[in-house]
């Protein structure tokens, strides 16, 4: 019986800042740096695994606001990729948000919860199911193009919504690929669009409800489906009462080849 010890490590640099101007323009820099270490032990002689696997990287992450324009950014480097994983430009009026740029898929919870700095996630690792795309994940769970977002309050409760619809990923030899914000000729992509929607008992509070559906044409660059069509479905919800919490999702995942 093989033994599997994981060691992670996490940490958190914030810096907030405000413009010394009325102070109208504010943000924060967030540094998330990791370091896990994965040690196998009992694996048989002929076995494929490594007897222990490192790995180390730090997440860029970059917000700043004026007036009603908004920008984020997000580069992780770490010691097998570098990659600007989201690059957003947007404008906020009444209750909502629209963004235009790369960002992350409203897919789920977890994908629009969490992100690559995991200082912030709730587990050692992400679902098998919202793993990124160069994680070996099947979902697009990176889009280029337009979102829109917001919550509005009802009473004490709260109706929120995503739309997002843009350019989805590519399938290569390699998984998922999607688009590249600093090589865009790249690759190729097509259309990817998504809804979220969710109820919140409070507004604002961290307990919601909601479900989302989504369709990605998916372009295939070096296997021998011309293209594969994805519709995906789900259903979330994440309760809250200190010091307990339960998140939990459900996903149903169609996938067509082409070609």
């Amino acid at each position: 019986m093989p033994l599997i010890v994981v060691v992670i490590l996490h940490f958190l640099v914030v810096l907030s800042y405000s413009s010394p101007i009325r102070g109208e323009i504010s943000g924060e820099f967030i540094l998330f740096p990791d370091i896990e270490t994965i040690n196998h032990s009992g694996l048989a002689k002929n076995s494929e695994s490594e007897d222990s696997e490192f790995g180390a990287g730090i997440d860029f992450f970059l917000t700043a606001n004026y007036k009603k324009l908004r920008f984020l950014g997000e580069y992780l480097l770490a010691k097998d990729e570098q990659e600007l994983e989201r690059l957003q430009f947007g404008f906020s009026f009444d209750e909502s948000t629209v963004w235009v740029g790369r960002f992350h898929n409203p897919i789920g919870y977890w994908n629009t919860n969490f992100h690559h700095g995991r200082f912030l996630e709730t587990s050692a690792s992400r679902p098998a199911i919202a793993n990124f795309e160069d994680d070996g994940g099947i979902l697009p769970m990176h889009i280029s193009g337009l979102l829109a977002e917001g919550t509005y309050a009802y009473g004490e409760r709260g109706l929120g919504y995503s739309f997002a619809l843009g350019a989805g990923p590519s399938s290569t030899m390699h998984g998922l690929e999607p688009w590249d914000a600093i090589n865009p000729s790249s690759g190729k992509q097509d259309i990817s669009a998504t809804l979220n929607v969710f109820i919140e008992p409070m507004v604002y509070a961290p307990t919601k409800f909601g479900f989302y559906v989504n369709y990605t044409d998916i372009p295939t660059q070096g296997i021998t489906a011309t293209g594969i069509q994805q519709i995906s479905a789900g259903l979330y919800g994440n309760w809250e009462s200190f010091p307990w919490r339960i998140l939990s999702s459900s996903f149903y995942v169609h996938t067509l080849l082409s070609g």
